[in-house]
């Protein structure tokens, strides 16, 4: 974030009930407390807003012109904000409200914050048109969400960028032994770019090779499956021009290789991870494939970028339903 000028933080109630704005001046007060602690109060003004409606969501926006936008709360349902109708009564917002307010201010809102419950469906909807969108999928507890959001603003405070911001959220959570799989979830723009890239690489018929020097890896998705191409696999060629999405995991970097024995022993390397996925879907049981899968991503990945793959995208890869796997993630492993 720029040091020149501070970051200016608006405040929201996920909805307008009393125990969710009761929630939200807590959180607020922590944060305010621990920056004042540090000297740091100055550089992150964090701004609460009374937005019972819709409309004063807008307004509050256009008058405080934040670069980030916290909504905090237990919101409703599946995860939608909530806000009054003219009648005064609770109505859930659709995601494309949400769109349609920050594509048309996409040059001043630098982030988003969820810090609510099951906002997957908004997480999704507003995370192609901001830069940076942090949520939580499944139920988390009010200190959690106080200590990842302290962390978070006190990291910010200190010049870090919006990804080290997050990490260090993440970080102070599992320092505590609050760190489960419904900690928040990043999406970053500059992750979905190389993504991208990726993408086009392997349907170009690029031949490429996952970084051996890297804790890194590869998910290429196919029509119908999905595989886990990890470090010194060969990726791309005619095998992978067909794949539909691919999700760079880890500390992720492709190399091009020249030498014939070189690219033969990347490509046995690819093999040998097919079989490793082959061993999880020879197991008859889907809960089982489902934990086998994630208890091999935690020898290799810490918990937050488990986190930040889709449930979807492991099923895809042991032939099971996404359910299956959130149900593996939520119990024990």
């Amino acid at each position: 974030m720029d040091s020149n000028h501070p970051i200016k933080v608006l405040f929201l109630a996920a909805d307008p009930s009393d125990a969710t704005r009761l929630r939200l001046g807590e959180e607020l007060q922590e944060i305010r407390q621990t920056l004042q602690q540090d000297n740091l109060s100055d550089l992150v003004v964090l701004i609460e807003s009374a937005c019972l409606s819709w409309e004063d969501v807008n307004q509050s926006i256009l008058k405080y012109e934040p670069q980030i936008i916290h909504f905090s709360g237990h919101s409703e349902g599946m995860g939608e904000l909530c806000f009054e109708n003219e009648e005064q009564q609770i109505q859930s917002l659709q995601p494309t409200k949400l769109i349609a307010l920050f594509q048309s201010r996409i040059a001043s809102i630098q982030g988003i914050v969820l810090n609510t419950c099951y906002v997957k469906s908004q997480v999704k909807a507003i995370a192609p048109y901001v830069p940076f969108v942090v949520g939580t999928y499944r139920e988390m507890g009010d200190a959690s969400a106080i200590t990842f959001a302290t962390e978070f603003y006190r990291a910010l405070s200190h010049n870090s960028t919006l990804v080290a911001a997050y990490q260090s959220g993440y970080d102070r959570l599992q320092s505590e032994g609050l760190t489960v799989d419904w900690a928040p979830v990043l999406y970053a723009q500059g992750k979905r770019d190389q993504s991208a890239q990726i993408l086009t690489q392997l349907q170009n018929g690029n031949l490429l090779v996952v970084n051996s020097r890297k804790r890194n890896g590869l998910i290429i998705c196919k029509r119908f499956h999905a595989e886990f191409a990890g470090p010194g696999s060969a990726v791309g060629s005619a095998f992978d021009a067909n794949c539909e999405r691919v999700i760079p995991v880890g500390d992720f970097s492709l190399v091009s290789e020249d030498d014939y024995d070189d690219r033969q022993k990347a490509f046995k390397i690819r093999r040998q991870w097919i079989r490793l996925l082959q061993q999880f879907t020879d197991n008859s049981v889907p809960l089982q494939r489902a934990q086998m899968i994630l208890n091999q991503f935690k020898q290799y990945f810490d918990q937050a970028t488990i986190a930040q793959v889709p449930d979807e995208v492991f099923a895809l890869m042991v032939g099971v339903l996404p359910s299956t796997v959130n149900q593996a993630r939520s119990g024990p492993l």
